[in-house]
């Protein structure tokens, strides 16, 4: 019951400061530009963040993982594209 108190009496909403982006988006970019092969996994480990938070950011930028049809020195299946 005294929650409901509480709440009546505290009607403003409180505002929260963004949080800061853990990653640089023009650094994935250059990275995927350089490292089109390369794992989400690795990338992950090249900028110091878990392999979910590359994951998100390359949905956002709208990077795509490919087929890569060439076979390559690595012998990787996918390779990612930016779009065009």
């Amino acid at each position: 019951m005294r929650t409901l108190f509480r709440w009546n009496t505290r009607i403003e909403i409180k505002k929260k400061a963004p949080k800061p982006r853990a990653i640089n988006l023009e650094e994935l970019k250059n990275d995927v530009k350089n490292h089109p092969d390369s794992y989400q996994w690795e990338r992950a480990q090249r900028f110091g963040v878990s392999q979910h938070c590359i994951q998100h950011w390359l949905n956002f930028l709208g990077i795509s993982c490919k087929k890569n049809t060439k076979t390559s020195k690595s012998q990787r299946k996918y390779t990612y594209k930016l779009p065009e």
